[in-house]
């Protein structure tokens, strides 16, 4: 099952221009296109969020330091503390 955590993890090297949209972007739809059957809500709700977000750069809506400071954005908004034993 895909977490929050596995998606930040894969989006923060992103973020940081250690690994290209274009790869981020492949990771994500191979590893999110079932999301809904096998995804955390808090996963589902990332993963939906990023994949809009990126919809709205590849038509024109972002430019790529928009689509940059709205997945930021994502990151920032979904800060939180994990107790022992919780399940993200």
């Amino acid at each position: 099952m895909l977490s929050l955590l596995d998606i930040q993890d894969r989006l923060l090297p992103f973020l940081a221009g250690r690994v290209s949209l274009d790869d981020f972007e492949d990771w994500l739809v191979q590893n999110t296109w079932d999301i809904h059957r096998h995804g955390s809500g808090p996963a589902q709700e990332l993963a939906y969020a990023i994949e809009l977000r990126l919809a709205e750069y590849s038509s024109g809506h972002l430019s790529y330091e928009e689509l940059h400071r709205e997945l930021c954005g994502l990151v920032e908004t979904r800060s939180f503390f994990i107790l022992p034993g919780a399940a993200v």
